[in-house]
């Protein structure tokens, strides 16, 4: 499917960044043998995907059942945003 490839490109996009930020310079050669990142933004390394990875934790961690009401608003607003983020790029 087109939009798998799509999100599998931004996914591999986003663990590319996430390398670079953690300044794991021989995973990050490896993994970018590995992929294709041609036609793509100059990558940030601002770590994202860490970024969202965290504001998911927090958000489960706080609330492991998904209520929306006990959801701290700092949380909920990254949240959101790294959602937002990653629909725009599908």
């Amino acid at each position: 499917m087109e939009e798998d490839s799509e999100a599998q490109k931004w996914l591999d996009y986003y663990i590319y960044d996430y390398l670079v930020s953690r300044n794991l310079h021989a995973t990050e050669e490896a993994f970018a043998k590995e992929i294709n990142l041609q036609n793509m933004p100059p990558v940030r390394g601002d770590g994202y995907l860490f970024k969202c990875w965290s504001s998911y934790w927090s958000i489960n961690e706080i609330n492991p059942a998904g209520n929306q009401a006990s959801t701290s608003k700092p949380h909920q607003s990254c949240a959101t945003e790294c959602r937002n983020h990653f629909m725009s790029k599908l």
